[in-house]
């Protein structure tokens, strides 16, 4: 079982306080305050998208709206399809998913928001790279060859930049067309890497250089969309210093903070949660490395995102991989650790899932979805859950601070709309009970429970005295209003905001157990077996 080693707010929630073990003491101040939520959510339809019979399901659209409470929706823009370069869906297919879920989202008054990300550009805007990338990764071979297909990586050709910022944004404006307004658009899904599924490969100075290109041809026609990258690994992004948790000085984020074209291009840092495109980081080196990468980036002044993360099977404990039996993939209790220390430690502002739902039975159900479309939600997706319906946009991150090393505990005050929510997490072995201190807090909360035999149970209303945190366990308490059909319509979290103090821990500096391995930012991401990996990961695209 993992920990983390900082900061507590327990919730395990046993009407009965009577077990003489120390109470895990969480102190909260609503005065000193870090991020505003934008959202959460995940990728993709009621299924995977070249399942295209079943993509389309209006109760699961207002299931994930509703009751898991998604504000944030990510899609991959695919190009038009030939028959050398079949794709797995086309716009035709996506539009009638996008409506339905905005027609669940605008009926209950939620700010959808819209993700559009890029996982590779057209064939004819390609090219294959010269022969070991010289003189460097943004130089086409010579003759110039185009490749047929759109899996497999290559480049995009230099001279077709302006043809590939066209048709973004035309892909913008097909959405708009519908009358949705995307918010977030990435120029590239994991510019690092080679797949068998749709894929493209930028070096870290062809990436800020595309990127200095391509935004403001954009931003002319849609000057409100926000650019968020690089969408690399985060377990690359910092993988140097003696602990290899250090902010990389060659990795594509500092490549972007060091031109100023691309720095003043991008809104949002986004990274996937990942050490190598598919195995999730350990709790502790996730505390690690987004600590490290918001130290490396508060001078930006740019909120942080986790676009994707993936790899936690539907126990609680984790185990064999679904898809994959020969490989252990971590449990719904890490992921729900893992998006704790994601807010807390990283300040991230969005967080999501990769697959929302794939298949339609409980065989389905995998590593990388919450959900086999709506009558089979998961373990993980009721552990999103806890975060997802109860901490709304615009909801800002106060300081939380536990005396107990085993209790996790965020805090988030959310005044636009009168809520106050705390998610205590108990790692440990032993019921404890959790007080809360602080000015102003409410004497009363909403309780909801996941552990291994709960699903986001309603414990109904318990009084701040009286709540004890069972082992094993994560606990949302909330005061006030969380439905935005209560309250009038607002923008809520339209930016983000980053941070400007600090909670936990600072700097790069942080001890965590057990470095893992990453591969050197600044080659082509290869290892033993990307070619059973490609085959995982391309079914949730």
């Amino acid at each position: 079982m993992k920990k983390v080693y900082h900061l507590g707010v327990a919730t395990g929630l046993a009407l009965c306080l009577s077990a003489p073990i120390a109470s895990a003491d969480v102190t909260i101040d609503r005065a000193t305050k870090y991020q505003s939520i934008e959202g959460f959510g995940f990728f993709g339809a009621a299924d995977v998208w070249k399942n295209q019979a079943t993509v389309l399901n209006a109760t699961w659209s207002q299931m994930v709206i509703d009751d898991l409470g998604i504000t944030l929706w990510r899609n991959q823009y695919y190009p038009t399809a030939t028959a050398d370069a079949p794709q797995d869906t086309q716009w035709n297919a996506q539009k009638p998913v996008v409506q339905s879920l905005y027609a669940a989202a605008n009926a209950s008054r939620v700010p959808l928001k819209t993700l559009l990300g890029v996982w590779s550009p057209p064939a004819d805007y390609k090219c294959v790279v010269a022969t070991n990338g010289l003189p460097d990764w943004g130089t086409c071979y010579t003759p110039l060859i185009r490749p047929t297909d759109t899996t497999g990586g290559n480049i995009l050709d230099p001279t077709m930049v302006n043809s590939f910022a066209g048709w973004l944004v035309a892909g913008l404006q097909m959405y708009k067309d519908i009358g949705v307004d995307v918010y977030g658009l990435s120029m590239q899904n994991e510019p690092n890497v080679w797949q068998g599924y749709n894929s493209c490969f930028y070096g870290q100075a062809q990436y800020a250089q595309h990127l200095s290109e391509v935004g403001p041809i954009v931003k002319a026609s849609f000057p409100i969309v926000r650019f968020f990258g690089p969408e690399n690994m985060l377990g690359i992004e910092c993988d140097a210093g003696s602990n290899s948790t250090d902010f990389d000085p060659d990795s594509y984020t500092a490549a972007i903070m060091n031109d100023s074209g691309a720095l003043s291009v991008i809104d949002k840092f986004a990274v996937h949660g990942y050490v190598d495109g598919f195995t999730p980081m350990t709790t502790n080196n996730l505390v690690a490395y987004s600590t490290s990468y918001r130290a490396a980036t508060a001078s930006t002044n740019k909120s942080l995102w986790v676009t994707e993360t993936s790899g936690y099977n539907h126990t609680w404990a984790g185990g064999p991989c679904t898809s994959n039996a020969i490989s252990t993939c971590s449990g719904a209790f890490d992921l729900a650790q893992a998006i704790y220390a994601s807010l807390y430690y990283g300040h991230m502002t969005a967080w999501l899932y990769a697959q929302g739902s794939g298949g339609t039975t409980p065989a389905d159900l995998n590593e990388n979805d919450l959900m086999a479309g709506p009558d089979n939600p998961g373990k993980n997706y009721y552990v999103s859950k806890q975060y997802y319906r109860y901490i709304r946009p615009g909801a800002q991150m106060v300081d939380a601070k536990s005396s107990d090393s085993n209790v996790l505990a965020v805090a988030f005050d959310n005044t636009q709309m009168g809520a106050f929510t705390i998610v205590a997490i108990n790692t440990g072995t032993a019921a404890t009970p959790l007080t809360l201190a602080g000015s102003n807090l409410p004497s009363s909360y909403k309780a909801i429970r996941t552990s291994a035999s709960e699903n986001a149970v309603d414990l109904g209303t318990v009084t701040a005295g009286n709540i004890t945190l069972p082992p094993s366990s994560i606990t949302t308490l909330v005061s006030g209003n969380y439905l935005e059909s209560q309250v009038p319509a607002t923008d809520a979290g339209a930016d983000g905001g980053g941070s400007t103090t600090s909670a936990g821990s600072s700097g790069c500096s942080y001890n965590a157990n057990g470095g893992t391995s990453s591969s050197d930012s600044r080659a082509i991401f290869a290892f033993a077996g990307l070619v059973a990996l490609a085959l995982l990961r391309r079914r949730r695209k």
